[in-house]
């Protein structure tokens, strides 16, 4: 109980889960350039959209992933941080429907509330 007191404070402090909500993006290629290319466009894409919609989130990241290198595939994630999980899954609804923000592609993964940042 006293970890968990602790821990929550700090979390609460930081504005981490459960005091926001996030949604990992994973972007993953065979070549590594490619796939930080990918990311790092992504997020600044989506950077640019909740500044000119101002909505109230933050991206943070890309960088890459603690786990690099899977299955012959390179891999990068950034993290979508928001105040809670209405105002994130309206947010992820509007990037869905932005024209072309967030290409269709088996290369790009999201993962709300995520379990695991590995």
């Amino acid at each position: 109980e006293s970890f968990a007191r602790h821990e929550l404070v700090i979390r609460q402090r930081l504005h981490w889960p459960p005091y926001c909500r996030l949604a990992r993006f994973l972007i993953n290629h065979k070549m590594q350039s490619q796939a930080s290319t990918m990311a790092d466009a992504l997020a600044e894409r989506i950077r640019e959209y909740l500044a000119t919609q101002a909505l109230s989130a933050e991206v943070l990241g890309p960088q890459p992933a603690p786990l690099s290198r899977l299955r012959n595939q390179y891999r990068f994630d950034f993290l979508l941080r928001a105040a809670d999980a209405g105002q994130l899954m309206k947010i992820l609804e509007q990037l869905r429907h932005a024209d072309g923000l967030i290409p269709h592609s088996k290369n790009i993964q999201i993962d709300v509330d995520p379990v695991s940042l590995l």
